[in-house]
């Protein structure tokens, strides 16, 4: 009887010792799943920082109707009509190196939003020739129509001082130079080289235009 009791004795010690070594008295040790990842700072144990779940990044909101917006376009935009009119990279510019006969241009297409309203276009030129003038144009044409093209506007350098400087020329509307009609017309901006080499390189453009009063699809009966 007094063995039994002793084994009894012993085993309710065991018990109770394992419990406190398993948390009671050990609250940094715990066996169940929520258990956190810890770090050592200053030689001591601490739990690490939850990782923070990533924001979604916020959805842009519509310009207001009627707000001046700006589209720039970089000389790497422009590509050649002809396979015969080359040319070569300066920096951020580029420059014709073979223009053969005709009228073959480097063109750049518009893509504006319908019912916006370009009131400028501005091109970024180095003109270093005293002898010739760069042509930059605003393009639209009819494809569903015809093959031909209309100028809506155009500007030159003549009035530019001869310059390795990046000077801008600028179309301006009177106030509007066009109205975008993305059913019937495509746009571009163009620009047709009068000599080879680096004395004249296009560098850029920009598009000031106000925002359509709606960003709505054309849906046709």
């Amino acid at each position: 009887m007094k063995h039994l009791i002793g084994l009894l004795i012993t085993g309710l010690i065991t018990a109770a010792m394992g419990f406190t070594l398993s948390g009671s008295l050990n609250p940094g040790i715990r066996a169940d799943a929520s258990v956190r990842e810890q770090q050592v700072v200053d030689g001591q144990a601490v739990p690490a920082p939850d990782n923070p779940t990533p924001s979604q990044p916020a959805v842009p909101a519509a310009p207001a109707a009627g707000a001046t917006l700006y589209q720039v376009y970089g000389s790497y935009e422009f590509q050649p009509t002809d396979s015969n009119l080359t040319y070569a990279p300066y920096g951020a510019a580029m420059y014709a190196v073979t223009v053969p006969g005709g009228t073959p241009s480097f063109k750049c297409p518009l893509h504006l939003p319908n019912g916006a309203q370009v009131s400028r276009v501005s091109f970024y030129v180095v003109d270093n020739s005293a002898a010739a003038n760069m042509t930059l144009q605003f393009y639209r044409s009819e494809p569903a129509a015809n093959t031909s093209q209309y100028e809506i506007g155009f500007v030159t350098t003549a009035g530019l001082p001869t310059s390795t400087a990046v000077q801008t020329v600028t179309i301006y509307g009177a106030p509007i130079l066009a109205m975008i009609d993305t059913l019937h017309y495509a746009y571009s901006l163009r620009y047709q080289p009068s000599i080879a080499g680096s004395l004249h390189m296009l560098v850029g453009a920009r598009v000031e235009y106000t925002a359509p009063s709606a960003y709505l699809p054309l849906v046709m009966k």
